[in-house]
């Protein structure tokens, strides 16, 4: 009898057990509830909404986005997370739109899921452009996969940080018109969890003045085009610190790319220096009348390049950048900016220790940007070091004129720069090269020498030039050091108010020039 009371419990055990293990899975498989971003019962508040290039009215529960400037190509609106914070999806698999065509004529839609520091998402791979066509009248609904990742499994985005959410009419052209009726996250997430440990966040742009850790917005006098400086988190005024100036890729919003083409996009600066020991600037490309930022194509290279010059001179005397420390970079139109802005004439070449070129070179033939054209302006980089991540014609142009190069590829699969945000063997290897470059500074070498007043004596605070922003000051000996310069003749200038030296002709040929003193008359 109580072996078979004893069976029974036993029995009724397993059975209960296994109950227990199918509800337990049935939890845990269970998606999680739709979570509604907009819609008719969830509208946007006023502050959640802006537009470049696009008109947007919220009209009896939906969002009516027309093209008002085609512009660059890329009329947009913005859905923004309540009180500018973040919508966490990370426990959903998809992010959905409705979207219905009410315009003229079918519409080229995307949508991007944007997380600051990482860039967007679009629906690509669930479409091969990222890029959905909506017919007129037609209505469809565009999925994003909030865990995609780049083809060598890094992840594209952090997904409990999304900040808005970009519409964009890609065809740009007035007449075309769409309702974006529900937005939703919607699926249960992949088991896998994302690991994000040790990979740097780009700092947000911001208004105001700039300080060790911040990066703003920066006037130059006499452009109404702005720069973006960042000054690092070690940055004491009476130290120096090279300088990584970054051009931005061309405006994209294709696949896996989101690219604004604004100067305030960029990671491959902050990657190369995580944030300490140089100073990041952000520069932009000019439009042809001088106006405005350039989103599509160089623009006006030469107000681009003499607006280059400006930046680094005003880092140099007024945030403690070393003029001899200076590393070009850039991505995609960027890549390409190294040779076709930066070496563009003598007074800009002369500007830079080293280029880092990424995803793309002089010499490809876009936008002017020809293999003959970039033959000569290579000429222009007499000896200083190069380094190149992920094809693009450059290495080929230095290689053919025995220049220093030196090429890696990053293996993210995808035209992105933000592979300098983690610590893959290609950016380990930029941020040596980087180092080394400006500890060891080939193909560059130093004009030394004293500056002495009238009676002899020592001229302390003197500033000395040699080209635009080569610039340095006398120390309580009346000695100074400019480095870094290229093989050449040069004028060196000496700048004492009120004061007046002679101007001393100096030729740089493979060594160091000392000696080269001044004295005021």
């Amino acid at each position: 009898m109580k072996l078979a009371a004893g069976m029974f419990m036993t029995l009724a055990m397993l059975i209960a057990g296994q109950k227990a293990k199918v509800l337990t899975a049935a939890i845990i498989n269970t998606p999680p509830p739709t979570e509604v971003l907009y819609d008719a019962q969830h509208p946007a508040e006023e502050s959640q909404l802006r537009t470049e290039g696009a008109s947007l009215y919220q009209l009896a529960g939906r969002l009516r986005i027309g093209v008002s400037d085609p512009g660059d190509g890329a009329p947009s609106a913005f859905l923004t997370a309540p009180s500018g914070g973040r919508w966490d999806l990370s426990t959903y698999r998809y992010l959905e739109v409705d979207v219905h065509n009410v315009g003229r004529m079918p519409a080229c839609v995307s949508v991007f899921a944007v997380v600051p520091g990482y860039g967007g998402i679009s629906s690509y791979p669930q479409h091969e452009s990222g890029r959905e066509l909506v017919g007129v009248g037609g209505q469809k609904t565009i999925r994003i996969d909030l865990h995609q990742k780049y083809p060598d499994g890094t992840e594209s985005i952090d997904p409990r940080r999304i900040a808005e959410l970009r519409f964009i009419l890609n065809s740009g052209i007035r007449g075309t018109m769409i309702d974006v009726l529900r937005v939703r996250a919607i699926g249960q997430a992949p088991a896998e969890r994302h690991d994000f440990t040790g990979r740097l966040v780009t700092p947000q742009v911001t208004d105001g003045l700039p300080g060790p850790g911040k990066r703003v917005r920066m006037a130059v006098e006499g452009w109404p085009v702005k720069y973006v400086l960042y000054l690092p988190k070690d940055w004491d005024p009476d130290k120096q610190y090279p300088i990584i100036a970054e051009y931005p890729g061309n405006i994209l919003y294709f696949k896996n790319t989101y690219s604004t083409g604004k100067a305030e996009q960029g990671d491959i600066g902050y990657g190369m220096s995580k944030g300490v020991g140089a100073i990041w600037v952000n520069l932009p490309f000019i439009n042809r009348d001088r106006t405005r930022e350039q989103l599509d194509g160089f623009g006006n290279v030469d107000a681009t390049a003499e607006f280059a010059r400006r930046v680094i001179r005003e880092v140099v005397l007024k945030y403690s950048g070393d003029s001899g420390a200076v590393i070009l970079t850039g991505f995609s139109r960027g890549g390409a900016a190294c040779g076709f802005i930066g070496l563009r004439d003598a007074a800009t070449a002369d500007v830079w220790l080293g280029f880092h070129a990424v995803a793309g070179g002089d010499g490809a033939g876009w936008f002017g940007s020809e293999m003959g054209g970039a033959i000569q302006r290579a000429a222009l980089v007499k000896g200083r070091s190069s380094f190149v991540t992920d094809d693009g014609p450059w290495q080929y142009v230095l290689g053919r004129l025995k220049q220093p190069v030196i090429f890696r590829e990053s293996q993210i699969g995808a035209h992105v720069d933000t592979m300098f945000l983690d610590n893959r063997p290609s950016t380990v290897a930029a941020r040596d090269w980087m180092q080394q470059v400006v500890r060891e500074r080939p193909g560059v070498h130093d004009v030394s020498g004293v500056v002495r007043d009238q009676d002899g004596r020592p001229v302390k605070g003197a500033t000395i030039e040699t080209g635009y922003t080569h610039l340095a000051r006398t120390d309580s000996d009346g000695r100074y050091t400019i480095r870094s310069l290229v093989n050449g003749p040069r004028k060196v200038t000496v700048h004492v108010p009120g004061v007046q030296f002679a101007v001393r002709q100096v030729v740089m040929a493979g060594k160091a020039v000392d000696g080269v003193d001044f004295r005021a008359e």
